[in-house]
């Protein structure tokens, strides 16, 4: 009867339970369980829109919380808004409008039961916008942060110095973001700093500016000619130091600056070959012996130079000398009695400037009495050799980058024009003729038969074709301002016939162009360039040989070309 009347009680209890558990979710079913709290804020009792509403009254100012976040342990202020977070107190009164609904009846009891005693505090609903999290906390670290300073070689005095680099510092901040977002009511956020740098290290850069200094030291470059002393030239510790680069990797030679070494040295003790000639003075024809010369390997020279240059223990070194060979012997020259003239041309330069006029003799001089054997091309560079001061050369006007201006010179495409036009009157083939970029006026009447120079880009060349020696002689007449070249040679069968030229078109040239200048007074004018009109040109030529008939054509474009006057701008005397 005992246990009948247990069962009978629990049974009662059980149902006495029920009842007020049904009478209670009646009543409540639309409003949170009493106790509960959001944030710390109560919202028992309240529906789903008066607890978001007393969560936002009270929990509104949250997103401007303060958020101490500690950068490399030191502190700097924020905030929770600033650092992206975002408070959702719609989602959090549904969150607490169902808690303690739903689930065992046991748990649902024991959760209610926490409830009224004032046990239950949920969290404030959030969301975190890490691209805010991000950008806030790389604001805050970017005045710890510190670039790297890569570790590198410079020069300082005489010798290679290691300048020696930094680590840099870089936020963590993806690991700060994660913890933000992992922990966002979190009243601390540590960023930490972690050193970058370059894989460059002193240690390594170090060696390598040891070993640039090693090769700091001066040295001698021996030149020895084949028919002379050894001649030398010494490179000062700087000159040395500049032939090469102390680079992260190590040493590299600078091959600019090799090629440059050897080309000085060449040009100080190369002695070039000299072909036999004949010399006409006085009415006496003198015969010129030829000579052998010699000269710097550039090739070879360059690479015993690089060597050396990184080798510590060399001082000096001797670099290769070659003998050059003349391509005129005394046994190649004609025999100037059986010479007859071939061709020949006269242009005028009267009225050229005192400077232009020497340069028009300088060349025709140097260039009278070249020998140029059968099947030999004829280079006009070559024969009147390098246009220099030291050879006599005077500054005249050129035609340089669209301008008339000074150049060294000038005056001398007087002499190959004149050269050409009586090489290609002896029919001889052209291999390079290259024409003004405009009419010149000396060389009239005659247009388009022109031959520009320009030292060492610009030659004239022809082939030597009549099968047998030809002699080149030059004469100027200074009082009547003529410049005449012959062609003798053992006159071949040949007829040579040569059109006037053919004008294709012609443009006028544009207007003057004024450009003021300082350095005249004002109102002073100077003229500095002349005007031309454009041409097309054409000129034929036949040659009638052994039965054959062979045909060219000479075409030249002349640009346009505007007269320019300086206008002073500057005070008046």
């Amino acid at each position: 009867m005992k246990w009948g009347t247990a069962v009978l009680a629990t049974s009662g209890l059980i149902l006495s339970i029920a009842l007020v558990w049904g009478s209670t979710e009646l009543t409540q079913a639309s409003t949170v369980l009493p106790g509960v709290k959001v944030g710390g804020v109560p919202v028992g009792g309240l529906t789903s829109s008066q607890a978001a509403a007393r969560l936002q009254e009270r929990l509104g100012q949250l997103q401007g919380r303060f958020v101490t976040v500690k950068v490399a342990g030191t502190p700097v202020s924020s905030t929770a808004a600033a650092l992206g977070w975002r408070p959702d107190f719609q989602r959090s009164a549904k969150a607490s409008k169902s808690f303690g609904r739903g689930g065992a009846p046991w748990t649902l009891i024991s959760a209610r039961l926490d409830a009224s005693r004032g046990q239950v505090n949920l969290p404030v609903s959030a969301t975190v916008n890490i691209t805010d999290t991000r950008l806030e906390l790389k604001r805050l670290a970017v005045v710890f942060e510190r670039r790297a300073v890569a570790s590198s070689i410079g020069f300082e005095g005489r010798q290679y110095v290691l300048r020696r680099g930094i680590h840099g510092l870089s936020a963590n901040i993806e690991a700060a973001v994660d913890a933000f977002q992992a922990d966002p009511s979190a009243a601390t956020l540590d960023v930490t700093l972690a050193p970058t740098g370059s894989t460059l290290t002193n240690a390594i850069l170090a060696r390598v500016v040891a070993q640039a200094n090693r090769l700091v030291r001066p040295l001698r470059l021996n030149y020895t000619s084949p028919h002379g002393p050894v001649k030398s030239l010494t490179l000062t510790p700087m000159q040395v130091a500049n032939l090469y680069y102390a680079r992260p990797h190590g040493v590299d030679l600078d091959p600019n600056t090799i090629a440059t070494t050897v080309k000085i040295l060449g040009d100080s003790f190369d002695r070039p070959a000299r072909d036999a000639k004949l010399a006409f003075r006085k009415g006496r024809t003198t015969v010129l012996s030829e000579q052998s010369g010699w000269g710097l390997d550039a090739t070879a020279a360059t690479a015993v130079l690089g060597v050396a240059v990184l080798d510590p223990q060399a001082v000096s070194v001797t670099m290769p000398v070659t003998v050059t060979l003349p391509a005129v012997r005394v046994s190649d020259l004609p025999d100037p009695a059986a010479l007859k003239v071939i061709a020949s041309a006269t242009t005028r330069y009267k009225g050229s400037s005192p400077e232009r006029a020497a340069n028009v003799e300088i060349a025709a001089a140097r260039l009278d009495g070249t020998v140029v054997t059968n099947g030999e091309v004829f280079s006009f560079n070559e024969a009147i050799g390098k246009i220099a001061p030291e050879n006599g050369f005077q500054s005249g006007l050129i035609i340089s980058n669209g301008r008339t201006v000074a150049g060294l010179g000038g005056g001398v495409c007087q002499v190959s024009t004149t050269t050409f036009r009586a090489l290609y009157r002896g029919g001889l083939p052209i291999v390079e003729r290259n024409q003004h970029a405009y009419l010149v006026h000396w060389y009239d009447p005659e247009i388009g038969f022109d031959a520009a120079v320009y030292q060492p880009v610009l030659d004239l060349k022809m082939l030597n074709d009549t099968g047998a020696p030809i002699l080149v002689r030059a004469a100027t007449n200074h009082a009547a301002g003529t410049v005449t070249v012959q062609v003798l040679g053992l006159r071949p069968q040949r007829k040579v016939i040569i059109s006037a030229a053919t004008v294709i078109s012609r443009t006028p040239h544009p207007p003057a162009a004024l450009q003021p200048d300082a350095s005249l007074s004002a109102g002073v004018h100077r003229q500095v360039d002349w005007a031309a009109d454009g041409y097309h040109t054409v000129i034929t030529r036949k040659v009638f040989q052994d039965g054959a008939i062979r045909k060219d054509a000479l075409e030249t474009t002349y640009q346009p070309w505007r007269a320019v006057y300086l206008v002073g701008t500057g005070p008046k005397p």
